[in-house]
């Protein structure tokens, strides 16, 4: 099945194209490289804390949000370039949570549809 996005068709495309929009907002606004990388972590670190927290505690329930959450965090990373540490997220949460099955469907199934 093809994606079809309005500014291009080619995944590749449109992660530089998203990649050089951020780059130009956060220059005119004055975000410095160092600074943007920091915000980047930052948030990584608050959304795999909650992802984490979701799976820790019994939120079952909530195991599709926390794995939209992760594979939001992974999507980010590829589209800067960073795949491989996306991938080690998620196979960090993998096998922090090896024995909730239900959290690791929901991470496969989310990253089935970003695929």
């Amino acid at each position: 099945m093809e994606r079809l996005f309005p500014w291009g068709n080619n995944v590749t495309e449109v992660h530089k194209r998203i990649n050089d929009t951020l780059a130009a907002a956060m220059s005119a606004a004055g975000v410095s490289p160092a600074d943007a990388e920091k915000h980047m972590e930052w948030r990584i670190t608050i959304a795999m804390k909650r992802v984490n927290t979701i799976a820790d505690g019994t939120h079952r329930g909530a195991y599709d949000r926390a794995a939209t959450l992760a594979v939001a965090v992974f999507e980010m990373l590829r589209a800067r370039g960073r795949q491989p540490r996306g991938n080690q997220l998620i196979e960090s949460l993998l096998e922090r949570h090896n024995r909730k099955p239900a959290f690791k469907k929901a991470i496969q199934a989310c990253r089935r549809k970003s695929a």
